[in-house]
């Protein structure tokens, strides 16, 4: 039962082991942290919540030590749940020296190496280390490793290696097993191999939701696009409910499918079942009602979705082009401007340059337009494009608007600029900014100064930061209003990538609920994240 014994922790005892048969090689005598640094370990289990509870790869490696002096890494299950918690953390090569210096491995042992190199996608050690287990012939293979197996092969599209690992589960009478034949479904509908698949998909005693959904998209994929609806309906039949992920599915097939008919029904089948129209399916509808001969009720999902990434702007352009002068897009600023706004969230330089040369040519009025343009420059470097836009505004005399935040403490509203000083406790809240600022960079915060739009160093943009308008109304918030409550701010323009940062941060280590009005959306930050999952 034992992994290893207690004195290896002291490699003096063992003259003859190398660094890589040490399991914990990363620890020299000056990393040793003290006793009182961490809860004292009586027993496995103290030792897995300890685990549990690390926060970071450091935290991680003290552990380890303090159990290596306890003598509890002869205990099989701590020292799993220590391999388990290191691939979390993406610390590969800690779990390997680790995994490599046990004596006796189990079946979990196994699947936390295969598994952890294959979700960090170092997909070749992970088939290096399934090998090393078949070779073993120490521990059986179980229907936990290899669906971790065939899904790297997945992952790299490897059709050879995954027909081999399908050998060997057929050997191993695991074939016809549920887990392992539903990653052999999706690893050969994902390489375009769908008549194995469905080969696969028709010999399964159960098929889940995961499987239907897998089958009905590999159709889509290869264009079989008849087969994958007729999926959809055996689907429902059997009395499986699509989720908002099968129907992405389904709608990609009823795109190439191409009939306006069906393609209304689909769409009436999630709205009946109340299915949330969120970016990627509306997305993919917005594609369906296009090809399917309606770019009226393409825009009209366009129109209706709340959230729209780059993808979606994309996709309504090229259903306008689909259906050449129907609706005139080259007229639609709005449409423009809103594509402009996503190219700059992800950093999409040449789409931006075609949005901003429609509304360039239409002589657009809005400085938004101009502001979000010269961002994009900004960001990728390209000064002098930056300053041919800022040029461009002057020419057409036009103004960036200033940005400000508002904040009601009492029954006062509280007005506040980037760098303001005006207020009657200006050094108080700026003392208060500077103690949340030092609080926050202890947790991990560091100023994102790309942000910074301006060809300055880095420790001129973190100092230009430090002092937006929203930073100065959350201090004052905190200044003056009691512990714990929340706190709310509105500002005219959209918050920076930075303040959002900034904002999950202080929500985390003030214990508050910071509240957000921008020029997009409410957001609310509370413990760490922010309602809007980052997007905005």
């Amino acid at each position: 039962m034992a992994v290893l014994t207690s004195d290896v922790v002291n490699p003096q005892l063992h003259p003859h082991r190398t660094a890589h048969s040490n399991p914990i090689p990363h620890l020299q005598a000056q990393e040793q942290p003290e006793k009182s640094q961490l809860p004292r370990l009586l027993d496995p289990k103290s030792c897995i919540v300890t685990l549990l509870n690390c926060k970071d790869v450091s935290q991680i490696r003290q552990v380890h030590t303090q159990i290596a002096r306890s003598g509890m890494l002869q205990n099989i299950a701590v020292v799993n749940k220590l391999l388990y918690i290191y691939t979390r953390h993406g610390a590969l090569k800690d779990a390997g020296s680790l995994f490599h210096s046990m004596f006796e491995k189990d079946a979990v042992s196994w699947s936390v190496m295969v598994g952890g190199y294959a979700k960090l996608g170092d997909h070749s050690d992970s088939f290096r280390t399934f090998r090393e287990l078949i070779r073993s012939r120490t521990t059986p293979l179980d229907n936990f490793t290899l669906p971790m197996v065939i899904r790297s092969c997945r992952a790299c599209s490897d059709l050879r290696t995954g027909s081999v690992v399908h050998g060997v589960a057929w050997k191993n009478g695991l074939s016809s097993d549920h887990f392992v034949c539903a990653a052999l479904v999706d690893f050969y509908a994902k390489c375009g191999a769908s008549e194995t698949a469905r080969k696969l998909f028709d010999e399964m005693s159960q098929r889940d939701l995961v499987t239907w959904t897998v089958m009905i998209g590999s159709y889509a994929m290869t264009g079989n696009a008849g087969e994958a609806l007729y999926l959809f309906e055996q689907m429902r039949y059997v009395g499986i409910s699509p989720d908002k992920i099968a129907m992405v599915a389904v709608v990609n097939a009823c795109a190439k499918f191409g009939a306006l008919n069906k393609a209304r029904q689909v769409h009436d089948y999630i709205t009946e079942n109340n299915l949330s129209i969120n970016v990627i399916l509306g997305t993919a509808m917005i594609d369906m009602y296009a090809k399917c001969g309606s770019i009226v009720a393409a825009r009209e999902i366009f129109d209706h979705m709340k959230d729209k990434n780059v993808i979606t702007w994309s996709a309504m352009i090229a259903a306008y082009a689909y259906h050449g002068e129907e609706m005139d897009v080259e007229k639609d600023q709005g449409l423009w401007g809103a594509l402009l706004g996503a190219c700059r969230m992800h950093k999409k330089v040449e789409l931006a340059e075609k949005a901003a040369k429609v509304l360039l040519e239409a002589k657009s009025i809005n400085p938004g337009h101009y502001v979000l343009l010269s961002n994009i420059y900004a960001n990728a470097g390209r000064w002098e494009e930056v300053a041919w836009v800022r040029h461009l505004m002057t020419q057409r005399k036009l103004k960036k608007l200033p940005g400000w935040t508002w904040i009601e403490v009492g029954d006062k509203v509280y007005r506040f600029g980037a760098g303001a000083r005006d207020h009657p406790q200006a050094e108080e809240i700026y003392a208060s900014l500077e103690s949340l600022r030092k609080r926050l960079e202890l947790a991990g915060y560091v100023p994102d100064t790309d942000c910074v739009l301006h060809d300055v160093e880095d420790e001129v943009k973190a100092g230009m930061l430090s002092t937006h308008s929203e930073k100065l109304a959350i201090a004052f918030g905190v200044l003056v209003t009691p512990l714990g409550s929340s706190i709310r701010i509105t500002k005219n323009l959209r918050v920076c990538i930075d303040c959002h940062t900034f904002c999950m941060f202080v929500s985390s280590v003030t214990a508050r609920e910071i509240i957000v009005r921008d020029s997009s959306r409410f957001h609310h930050f509370k413990e760490g994240s922010c309602s809007c999952g980052d997007y905005w």
